[in-house]
């Protein structure tokens, strides 16, 4: 059963469904190039998770809206946006419905902002954690963690 986190963002209620893992490898792997720039300069600030972020004196929405930013310029945001909202409803409404979208998100992006750090959040800590990691490639698995039993 997958996961499903209800959580308050401006007096609204969400409810996010984790996607499944082709679904959530397949958006993680279109996320990676927006995020990648943003986990630099969360690197060289020494935070490790989004566990670490969301606990850390930073503040997560400018880092959140880098993301988003940078998802502004690509040119299949609103597809991407689409597929990510695939699984979250506000106050009982589908958020992958357009009109319900535009309605919900018009004047209205620092909602949208913190309901997108949600979904990264539900969907992506290991995601995050790995595009953080210390050095890449380092393979901090023990021996025998990587053999089968």
């Amino acid at each position: 059963m997958r996961k499903t986190v209800e959580r308050t963002i401006c007096g609204h209620h969400y409810q996010v469904t984790a996607f499944g893992g082709r679904d959530g490898l397949e958006l993680a792997c279109r996320l990676s190039p927006y995020i990648a720039p943003v986990a630099e300069i969360i690197r060289g600030k020494g935070i490790k998770s989004l566990g670490n972020l969301l606990e850390s004196e930073i503040d997560p929405v400018p880092i959140i809206y880098g993301v988003v930013r940078e998802l502004a310029q690509a040119r299949s945001t609103m597809a991407l946006i689409g597929d990510l909202f695939s699984l979250t409803h506000r106050d009982r409404k589908d958020l992958s419905n357009e009109q319900t979208f535009d309605e919900v998100f018009s004047s209205n992006y620092g909602e949208l902002i913190q309901a997108i750090k949600l979904i990264i959040e539900v969907n992506f800590p290991s995601f995050f954690e790995l595009l953080t990691s210390s050095q890449p490639g380092d393979d901090e698995t023990s021996p025998d963690e990587n053999q089968e039993s």
